[in-house]
């Protein structure tokens, strides 16, 4: 099968965007190569990008050397939203000779989806805390320091995603959407989260080959 790259959460747009990185990453991508971003590739659409993450969304929607880009909507951004961008998105991605499944995981956010009345509560005090003055950082970040409900999040996401790709014959399934890696089997199950390119700790992508799947730290080496 031909080398296939997974990413996810890059936010363009968001001032948290680790754009320098993410272009030498894409340096590193070889001709002929399948790039996948997961989902949440815009942080605001219908907002103007500015001018480096804006070169960076002309790469990905024409990429060089042979290289061939797919995109997977996140809860940032639709298929709707994306295709005012010149951008064709798809709900999921199946690479079956690998048995893998490529979904961003909102959909398996039960979490958030039952408690909306407590993420607006939530995001309402992130929005003041930044403006009395706090350090501003990414929302995710922030959601990281609330370890109870972000254990819930990660969890579930993890358990539904894991019985969606058995119920329907995978062997593994990639996320995004917490912002946080990981790679661990689960009911005979491999799930993968690849992080996000918000931070510096979390830049993640998941390398897939005729050897199996990877999920690297970009900087770093297979995990």
């Amino acid at each position: 099968m031909p080398l296939v790259f997974v990413v996810s959460d890059l936010h363009l747009g968001s001032s948290h965007f680790q754009c320098s990185a993410f272009n030498h990453f894409l340096e590193e991508i070889p001709a002929d190569s399948t790039l996948v971003v997961n989902g949440d590739m815009l942080d605001r659409p219908g907002h103007r990008l500015p001018d480096q993450p804006a070169t960076v969304l002309e790469w990905l929607k024409e990429p060089p050397n042979g290289i061939r880009t797919l995109f997977v909507e996140g809860n940032h951004d639709s298929i709707e939203e994306l295709a005012e961008y010149g951008v064709r998105a798809v709900d999921r991605l199946e690479f079956r000779d690998s048995s893998l499944l490529v979904t961003h995981g909102a959909s398996f956010d039960s979490f958030v989806v039952g408690h909306k009345t407590f993420i607006k509560l939530f995001r309402a005090f992130h929005n003041l805390r930044v403006r009395l003055g706090a350090p501003p950082v990414h929302v995710a970040r922030y959601a990281k320091q609330w370890g109870v409900f972000y254990r819930i999040m990660c969890r579930n996401i993890r358990r539904e995603a894991v019985q969606c790709a058995k119920s329907e014959g995978f062997s593994a399934v990639t996320c995004g959407h917490v912002h946080s890696s990981e790679d661990v089997v689960e009911e005979g199950v491999r799930y993968i989260n690849t992080g996000s390119w918000t931070e510096p700790d979390t830049m993640h992508y998941l390398r897939v080959d005729d050897d199996g799947m990877a999920l690297c730290r970009w900087g770093g080496g297979p995990e």
